[in-house]
């Protein structure tokens, strides 16, 4: 007579010829469930979090964007440079933050030439970063703009400002 095929999660007979199935036990959604119940037990106890971070985001968000000065359309920099627009908006607040805690002033009491003076560093880099890729089509003259995207009154809008224009009659009246 010929055995009974096992059940794939059925544990081999014991010594005794009984089967011990562990196989519910044995499942990753066991542990999953055990790694939620823990998470909300311990909640704001590292390593194990219940995110509250998330839980009352900001409506307002910015991003940043290159564009030609001269028409005002946007350059493809992440093709021609490599630098993503995301990147250029963490070095523009790296360098703020440089020039603020250097200068003890507030990010929101930058004058208009330390604005510009930083958008100049940006497209200096975007312009290396170009050569060195061998890439060409940036224009003669950039501007760095932060779009911030705001949700009022049931209504959500992008409001540009200007940080910087580059070139030698850069408009720095136009600058916040």
């Amino acid at each position: 007579m010929e055995a009974a095929p096992l059940h794939p999660l059925a544990s081999p007979p014991d010594s005794g010829g009984r089967r011990v199935t562990f196989g519910t036990w044995r499942t990753p959604l066991v542990f999953v469930v055990l790694y939620c119940v823990a998470g909300t037990l311990l909640q704001e106890n590292y390593p194990i979090s219940h995110y509250p971070m998330y839980s009352n985001p900001s409506a307002d968000r910015s991003y940043y964007i290159v564009e030609d000065a001269a028409t005002g359309k946007p350059v493809p920099i992440a093709t021609i440079s490599g630098i993503t627009c995301p990147k250029i908006g963490k070095i523009w607040r790296d360098k703020v933050g440089t020039l603020t805690k250097k200068a003890d002033i507030s990010k929101n009491d930058l004058t208009a030439e330390q604005k510009q003076q930083i958008g100049q560093a940006i497209f200096d880099e975007l312009r290396i970063h170009a050569k060195a890729n061998r890439r060409t089509g940036l224009p003669e003259h950039l501007m760095l703009q932060r779009m911030d995207i705001v949700y009022r009154d049931g209504v959500m809008s992008e409001v540009p400002t200007t940080l910087a224009i580059e070139g030698p009659t850069a408009p720095a009246k136009n600058l916040p």
